[in-house]
């Protein structure tokens, strides 16, 4: 199973959970007593953590068309699709920062995975990228930029040269990239669900499925009681 299947089930194991305690309640007082029981949220943060996967799943979709066919087209295509895939896993990581709030784990910094420094300076703060502070305690920015061609490579590849002082380059395999998000996603991605799994017992037969799914997939197996979601307003439409 690769990471974007182990993902993909993930986000559909938490969405199922949710969706199987909601068409399983009458009355909307009872399902928020359920979800503060089953996985420790109140109102808000169950909210915000359902729009969370929402935005999980459809940035998925962007991440799922670059593994299929890459930087495909004109250039003005491959801009796109760049531009689009590295904001997608900046909006994942915004998503993850959220999901962690909701499930109380401690804040994660994500400076460390390399593809957000690559979005920041090639797609993002291009022309004014904050760099170190100089002796003065100025913050230093650098203007960067992308070399068209590299695109043709998979590639994303630059330089700066201003401030003149020193030539700096950037240069690495989007796909490596991407692999590298996507190895962080799921560990996070795990340690949420885990949490929020944490009081599920046996005595809850219809959600302790979940858990074992969840285990199934986590230890590289495939669980075959996933099955799609109904549309996304049907969880929420009567509650909110």
């Amino acid at each position: 199973m690769d990471t974007r299947e182990k993902t993909d089930k993930y986000i559909s194991i938490l969405r199922e959970s949710f969706h199987t305690v909601f068409v399983n309640t009458e009355q909307s007082e009872d399902f928020w007593k359920k979800i503060e029981s089953f996985f420790q949220l109140d109102k808000e943060n169950y909210g915000k953590l359902l729009d969370c996967l929402y935005l999980l799943e459809d940035t998925q979709l962007a991440k799922s068309d670059y593994y299929l066919y890459g930087l495909k087209g004109s250039f003005g295509e491959k801009y796109l699709r760049l531009y689009g895939l590295l904001n997608a896993c900046f909006l994942q990581k915004e998503a993850l920062i959220v999901s962690r709030e909701c499930t109380k784990l401690e804040k994660v910094n994500f400076e460390a995975v390399k593809i957000f420094d690559y979005r920041n300076t090639y797609a993002a703060h291009t022309p004014n990228k904050k760099g170190d502070k100089t002796k003065n305690k100025t913050q230093l920015k650098r203007s960067f930029i992308l070399c068209r061609f590299s695109l043709n490579e998979e590639r994303v590849k630059g330089y700066s040269s201003f401030p003149k002082d020193e030539t700096i380059y950037k240069d690495a395999l989007l796909i490596d990239l991407l692999q590298e998000w996507d190895s962080t996603l799921i560990t996070h991605l795990e340690s949420i669900i885990e949490k929020l799994f944490s009081c599920i017992s046996p005595e809850q037969p219809e959600l302790d499925s979940f858990k074992k799914s969840f285990d199934i997939v986590k230890g590289g197996g495939f669980s075959t009681n996933i099955t799609d979601i109904p549309e996304k307003l049907n969880i929420t439409i009567s509650f909110f």
